[in-house]
Formats: structure tokens, C-alpha cells, sequence
């Protein structure tokens, strides 16, 4: 019986040091305690993600981030994310964190951090893995009064956490679709992956490009009707001419950012049409005596106007120049900052800008 009750005490201080993180959003399973006298440490969840200031990873790696809480047992101590973290793999290599420095909802990864007795806190540390490896997270804090402090351990399986840096992509080509192109069959694939309102978006973006066609292409008010009738056209027509090249350049569990390079109609050569249609109003032995050259440009426009669909075929759609729409992580969905410079940019091409 006496050896007995000194093998379970024995597995119980074992368990006590060596904790089991967990994949993906799952919880772990195996109890998160720690050191009496030490920092327990338990993952919260982990993902794979994109750094736009790091070198793109080789086949079969990735950047793991691990989302910890810290929660401080003992005497007061410091935590630098460089010396006090260490990722170890079977064979005993050692893995150094890899640092991100960010402001507000931008990524970063713990910098320092220091926990008096009870205090917790939550933060980043990341890796680069070989996503099929399994490792041991080894955490050792510095003790504040030079004391020595117990190193807690959790087992990581590279293997079971998610690469989602795809979907800040598929939620940007979503809006493109849904938005620009007025797309209505991609508009549940919209309300899937984005919290932007989406008959807010696009009555805001028609309204820019009704004012686009009015201030800019024609000159001139358009009444309703016509201008409707023209935005479906013109959107009809790019979306059957458009493609579109989308590339990742960051995305991480807060925020993301994606390079849009359009291939779409451009209508800045719609003045040349109405230039030519009034030169040849000008030319004809029609015109009413007295005509003045204010009514033949009226006239012009409304003739284009009215064949608006007809010019259209005859605008090939180019290759523009790429801008980056910033997306910000609202729960588990994409909000798109429509209030940048890089999606005004994106917008303004969708609406037949020239630049």
C-alpha cells in the first residue's frame, strides 16, 4: 500500500510540470496547472499566418502563433519573448521566437511582460515549424529576486493547428464580386466571411460612381433612371471582361492585408465618344437652324447615353496597377477598412477610373 500511494504522489508531480497544449480552437484536454511556485502557461488556441516582414517560409513550414496565458504562482517575475521562451523539438533543437512589433490592431507578438504572485496575462509568441513536427514549449521566467524559477512545459503538435490566412483573401474576392461586380449569387459567400453591411456597401459604391459618370465622364446630371440603367450596364460588362489577381501580403489572427491587381474596364475614353458623336451632330445638314453648340453637346451626351451598352463593348478591359485593402478581424469574420487609401484606390478602378 505505501508503494502504492508513492507511485500516484510521483505521477502527480510529474503531471504538474508538464502541460499539453492544443490545436486549432480546442481546449486541452490535460489540466493547465503549474509549478506552486511558478508560472502556469496554458495555449489558448494557435494558427498559421502571413508576416509581411518576414521571409516567406520554405515548402512544409510555417509561422505557428500560440495565443498563451501566463498566470504567475509564485514570487514576482519578468518574461521576454527572445530568453524565456524556448520551442524544443525531439531530437533536443531549439527553436527562438520569432518577434513582431505592431500598433493598434495590428499583430504582435509578446515583447516583455512582467507578473507579480497571482497575475495573469494573455499574448503571442511565434514560431517558425515544420508543420508536421511535434515540439515542447518550455517556458522559464526570470525571477525579480534571483531566485530560481521552475520551467513549465507544454507539448505542441504542429500538425493539428490551421492554416486560415486564405480567408482574408476569399473575403476581400467576395467583396469584389458582391460590390463591384454586382454579383448577387456570390452575396452568401459575402455574408459568410465579412461584417460590413453589404446593401450599405453597394448603394455607397454606386453612389460614387454615379458621381464618377456625372462629374467626370459626362459633365453633366443624369436623371435617375438612365443612371441605374448605366451602372448595371457598365457593372454587367466588367464583371464578364474582369479578372482578378489577389496575393496575400500579411494575415494574422487580428488583421490582414491583401494586394488587389484588376484587369477592368476603363471609361476615361467615353469622352472620346461623346466628342466624336458631337463632331459629328456638328457635320450634319439635320440640326435645326439655330442650334447652339451647348444643345449639340446635350444632345451628344444623351445620344451616348442611350447607346451606353453598345460603347461598352467597344472598351477592352487592361491591367491596372495593384493597391492593398486592409482587412481588420471582427469575431470570426473580415471587416474591410473602406476608409483607406489602398480600397479607395481598388474601388476607383472598379468604377472605370483611369488611374
Amino acid at each position: 500500500m505505501h508503494h502504492k500511494k508513492l507511485f500516484a504522489f510521483l505521477l502527480t508531480a510529474l503531471s504538474v510540470f508538464l502541460l499539453v497544449g492544443c490545436g486549432g480552437q480546442k481546449k486541452a484536454k490535460e489540466n493547465p496547472a503549474a509549478p506552486k511556485n511558478g508560472t502556469a502557461v496554458k495555449v489558448l488556441k494557435g494558427e498559421y499566418i502571413i508576416s509581411d516582414n518576414k521571409d516567406e517560409p520554405s515548402s512544409g513550414k510555417g509561422y505557428l502563433a500560440l495565443k498563451l496565458r501566463l498566470k504567475n504562482n509564485g514570487s514576482p517575475v519578468r518574461l521576454s519573448s527572445i530568453s524565456n521562451f524556448k520551442l524544443k523539438s525531439k531530437s533536443d533543437d531549439e527553436l527562438n521566437p520569432v518577434s513582431i512589433y505592431g500598433t493598434g490592431d495590428e499583430f504582435s507578438t509578446i515583447s516583455s511582460m512582467e507578473l507579480d504572485e497571482d497575475d495573469d496575462s494573455t499574448g503571442y509568441v511565434l514560431f517558425l515549424v515544420d508543420k508536421k513536427s511535434k515540439y515542447t514549449l518550455e517556458v522559464k521566467p526570470t525571477s525579480k529576486k534571483a531566485k530560481e524559477v521552475p520551467k513549465s512545459k507544454v507539448k505542441i503538435d504542429a500538425s493539428k493547428y490551421k492554416d486560415n490566412t486564405s480567408q482574408a483573401k476569399d473575403a476581400v474576392s467576395a467583396y469584389v464580386d458582391s460590390v463591384f461586380l454586382n454579383q448577387s449569387d456570390k452575396d452568401d459567400q459575402y455574408e459568410k466571411l465579412l461584417t460590413n453591411e453589404l446593401l450599405t456597401e453597394k448603394n455607397s459604391y454606386r453612389r460614387t460612381m454615379r458621381s464618377y459618370l456625372e462629374n467626370t465622364v459626362f459633365h453633366s446630371p443624369i436623371v435617375d433612371k438612365a443612371a441605374n440603367k448605366m451602372m448595371d450596364q457598365f457593372q454587367t460588362a466588367n464583371a464578364e471582361q474582369a479578372s482578378v489577381s489577389y496575393q496575400i501580403k500579411e494575415a494574422t489572427p487580428t488583421a490582414a492585408t491583401v494586394e488587389v491587381t484588376p484587369t477592368v474596364m476603363d471609361l476615361s475614353n467615353v469622352s472620346n465618344v461623346i466628342s466624336q458623336t458631337s463632331s459629328n451632330l456638328l457635320k450634319s445638314d439635320k440640326l435645326p437652324e439655330g442650334t447652339t453648340y451647348t444643345q449639340v453637346q446635350r444632345a451628344a451626351k444623351e445620344m451616348v447615353v442611350a447607346k451606353f451598352a453598345d460603347v461598352l463593348k467597344q472598351i477592352p478591359a487592361r491591367e491596372r496597377t495593384s493597391a492593398e485593402i486592409r482587412l481588420v478581424k471582427n469575431g470570426k469574420k473580415w471587416r474591410i477598412s473602406t476608409s483607406d487609401y489602398g480600397f479607395k484606390s481598388v474601388r476607383d478602378k472598379f468604377m472605370g477610373q483611369a488611374y
